[in-house]
């Protein structure tokens, strides 16, 4: 069985820079700061190995509609990212 895991480290006093940047956190219902990365990992027979890693980095710069700010967001969306670890988990 394949399990892919996003989760955020946070890091709220940190400065932000494409990496380290605002994230919504649905446990949490709102946005925090820190690092939003994926895991993949294969698991049998009660052990898990982890086989991908990738960190969802926040080039892209847009103004939002709703209010005027500038934010950032991800050239690739989440499910591409998931794709991504599962092509390479199959690869390897």
């Amino acid at each position: 069985m394949v399990i892919i895991d996003d989760s955020i480290a946070e890091k709220p006093y940190t400065d932000e820079n494409d990496i380290m940047c605002w994230h919504y956190d649905h446990s949490q219902d709102r946005s925090v700061k820190g690092i939003n990365f994926m895991t993949c990992l294969y698991h049998a027979g009660g052990y898990s190995l982890p086989v991908g890693f990738s960190l969802v980095a926040k080039t892209d710069y847009y103004i939002d509609k709703k209010d005027g700010k500038r934010k950032r967001r991800s050239p690739m969306s989440k499910n591409e990212y998931y794709r991504s670890l599962l092509v390479n988990a199959r690869n390897n």
